[in-house]
């Protein structure tokens, strides 16, 4: 026996595989599993990453956090003025007249953008005016599109009930 053959690692026999067994690698990353396993990875097995679930926190809390004004073109100037005094301005910044406070409401819809591509908000009107924002989770919406490819139509339902698009902040 050399010095090289004690840094060698002994040959060890490999258990046989039952015919037709499926042999799965043990990992605790919940990513790797997945990515591996081929299994579909979900906003509960993403979230439990941490870095992930952090990552999209800061994110949609950094959004939430910047506050909404509205602007209107001065042709005079060539510029754009800041609209002050505007109920839309206060719905969007202070109290949207739902349950979250307007903070809330854009945390979780900048949430539902990254976490699936879209954010949805209802817009409650009578007659005109705006009455209030309504924060609608992705899970209870449903998006119809129409298949003709130049005037294309979308439908969306939310609860059974068919809204259409401009009734939504997106």
């Amino acid at each position: 026996m050399g010095l090289l053959d004690f840094f060698r690692r002994e040959k060890r026999a490999e258990p046989a595989a039952e015919q037709g067994a499926e042999v799965t690698p043990e990992c605790s990353d919940v990513l790797l599993r997945s990515l591996i396993g081929g299994s579909q990875m979900d906003e509960k097995k993403a979230m439990s990453i941490a870095a992930f679930a952090a990552c999209v926190d800061f994110v949609a809390d950094t959004a939430a956090r910047l506050p909404v004004k509205l602007y209107r073109d001065c042709r005079e100037h060539q510029t754009a003025e800041e609209i002050s005094g505007d109920a839309r301005v206060s719905l969007l910044n202070d109290d949207g007249g739902d349950l979250l406070t307007a903070y809330e409401a854009r945390k979780a819809q900048t949430r539902d953008m990254l976490l699936y591509g879209s954010g949805f908000m209802y817009i409650q009107k009578y007659n005109t005016a705006v009455i209030s924002l309504r924060y609608v989770r992705k899970q209870a919406v449903s998006v119809s599109v129409n298949a003709d490819p130049i005037f294309k139509e979308a439908m969306i339902n939310v609860g059974g009930k068919l809204h259409y698009p401009w009734e939504f902040v997106i």
